[in-house]
């Protein structure tokens, strides 16, 4: 009996660990879902691309695209370019994309 209570106990345990790491896995999805979304729209925001349902760029390079480009010091804004310095803040890009 004293074994069974044990395996009893130990069961609990595991189920409780289980669920708390459901938890965290689902604290960490919905925070990764939010990065993919706020990544998404900043670069909307700053490449004038958007990306259709399947991931693929549709790449429409609007003018404060071209200014961002050129402030990064290149004259068209590579696909491999995702991070401004950060020394440029939210309102030079705001006001570049206002140009």
């Amino acid at each position: 009996e004293a074994e069974l209570r044990r395996s009893q106990r130990f069961a609990e345990r595991m189920r409780g660990a289980l669920g708390q790491r459901d938890r965290q896995m689902a604290s960490m999805q919905a925070r990764m879902e939010a990065l993919e979304d706020t990544n998404r729209r900043l670069e909307e925001r700053l490449y004038g691309t958007r990306r259709d349902e399947g991931g693929q760029r549709d790449e429409r390079i609007s003018s404060g695209a071209a200014s961002v480009g050129h402030l990064l010091g290149s004259t068209a804004v590579s696909e491999d370019t995702r991070l401004l310095p950060s020394s440029v803040k939210e309102e030079e890009v705001e006001q570049l994309e206002r140009e």
